[in-house]
């Protein structure tokens, strides 16, 4: 799907897309939309018309109202807008029938929607435009170790979790089939992390105080010297042959636009069908038991599914670097994980895909138990206009065995209706 971009008769950058079927929000993390007026021209023209407050019928929710706000337009498309920093006017056109007249006929026709764009942190209400906490500085230490056959560049916050880091550290060392660069960004290191870090010879990130993960993670990847960025939590254990299978459903794609999770082996019992649980193999060093574990894990059998959105999550960097990295505005880190698919969602992804045979060991030691939360499920429902419970569910199906011929498409008009009036009843609760 080919963009075009021209000059219209206001002299403002334009866009143009032929819109298809698969379904896109037109808003973006760093752009948000305030529509400005819905225009229809016959097809094949670019004639700037008054503006026709009219209905149209669609397969989403669409009203062309002045100020119709952002986050709450919804079209058909095949592909996401080229927005990316500045303000422009958007042109998008598409087809459409008309349900209240203007033609006298229902037929096909181009519709034209100008859109004014400005950037996300200047246009958002307070509970998005500021993070829960300043942003500390960060500083980068690259190591000069990189080793050229490197796979992956694989994430690694930690703050003041020295053991499990460890840990984490020797499992990726030990048990991974391809050396990959390991980068870990070092939040206070009072417990001896930063001297660790140091010691090893690792890339890392250091800032005195915690950075959360959507800084840090964000940090750590401009150290990222391959095509292949993985996020893994510093208290996951990965099994043996980890990455092997990671990589075999990577390179079955003719394309880059996919997002993988490995699958989590936790302790405790968990609601998700994504998890093997409970089966405990201890809940820290002290306890874990490691021959046992990797005899478990080599006698399971769990099949791929559908809804990849957490650690360990892989992804071409380039697509990392295309939506932006992680919302800084859901900082420290809450619902950063939803609010991350559905920016790769807009992007074109539609393999989420988790991985049944890449096993990593949980054992659930939770920082968030040390820092101030976001309201991160409110910030999804404000940002996005759905709550985040049904994107998981009608969009990325999560929890379901994967299929290859199933092509993940984003519910119709009355499920997004519904989730749009529950996403409003979150806003103002």
């Amino acid at each position: 799907m080919l963009f075009t971009r021209n000059e219209n008769c206001l002299n403002t950058i334009t866009y143009r897309v032929r819109i298809a079927q698969l379904s896109c929000f037109l808003t973006f993390e760093e752009m948000i939309g305030s529509i400005l007026s819905c225009r229809i021209v016959p097809s094949g023209k670019a004639t700037c018309l008054e503006n026709q407050k009219k209905k149209f019928w669609a397969p989403a929710f669409l009203t062309s109202t002045k100020n119709l706000g952002w986050a709450m337009f919804q079209i058909k498309m095949n592909a996401v807008l080229p927005f990316q920093h500045g303000a422009t006017t958007v042109y998008v056109h598409g087809i459409f029938r008309i349900q209240n007249g203007f033609y006298s006929e229902r037929t096909r026709h181009s519709i034209i929607i100008a859109a004014s764009f400005t950037r996300l942190s200047t246009r958002l209400p307070p509970l998005l435009r500021m993070p829960a906490f300043p942003k500390p500085e960060i500083l980068s230490f690259p190591s000069g170790q990189f080793v050229p056959e490197s796979l992956f560049s694989i994430l690694i916050p930690s703050w003041n979790n020295l053991d499990m880091l460890q840990f984490c550290v020797l499992s990726i060392r030990e048990n991974s089939k391809y050396p990959h660069q390991i980068i870990v960004h070092v939040n206070e290191g009072s417990d001896g992390t930063l001297e660790w870090v140091k010691k090893e010879g690792l890339d890392y990130t250091y800032s005195e105080t915690n950075a959360g993960v959507c800084y840090s993670v964000n940090a750590m990847a401009t150290l990222a010297r391959t095509e292949n960025l993985l996020y893994i939590n510093d208290d996951m254990y990965v099994c043996m042959g980890w990455d092997a299978a990671l990589w075999k459903v990577a390179t079955s794609y003719s394309h880059r636009l996919w997002y993988l999770s490995g699958t989590m082996i936790e302790p405790s019992h968990s609601k998700s069908e994504c998890v093997a649980s409970p089966h405990d193999f201890g809940r820290d060093t002290t306890t874990f038991m490691r021959s046992e574990l990797d005899t478990f894990a080599g006698k399971i059998k769990r099949k791929d599914w559908f809804g990849a959105s957490w650690p360990p999550s892989l992804m071409p960097k380039e697509l990392f670097d295309k939506v932006g990295g992680y919302s800084e505005e859901f900082s420290p880190g809450m619902y950063s994980d939803p609010d991350f698919s559905m920016k790769l969602w807009q992007a074109g992804v539609r393999e989420f895909r988790g991985v049944g045979s890449s096993l990593v060991y949980h054992f659930m030691s939770k920082s968030t138990a040390r820092v101030k939360k976001n309201n991160g499920r409110k910030q999804f429902a404000v940002k996005w206009g759905i709550p985040s419970s049904f994107f998981y569910k009608e969009y990325l199906q999560i929890g379901r065995h994967y299929r290859k011929e199933k092509i993940l498409t984003a519910p119709g008009m009355l499920p997004h209706l519904i989730a749009r009036i529950k996403a409003l009843w979150i806003r103002i609760r």
